[in-house]
């Protein structure tokens, strides 16, 4: 961020607004949050391994 790189916040934003909704909608035993957290964790882990090559990309 303090290089002027704040697109990077946009899937981790996302990720972390996804979590709270879900987690507040399907929240019937512990089993349900793990595998939301997990299946997000995974999701923002594909968005930023596709985002890196554009972030490393000499201008």
């Amino acid at each position: 961020l303090s290089i002027k790189k704040t697109k990077i916040a946009i899937p981790v934003i996302i990720s972390s607004l996804l979590q709270i909704i879900l987690i507040i909608f399907f929240h019937q035993n512990i089993l349900q949050i793990i595998t939301i957290s997990f299946g997000l964790n995974c999701f923002l882990l594909v968005g930023l391994l596709f985002y890196y090559p554009y972030a490393t990309k000499k201008e």
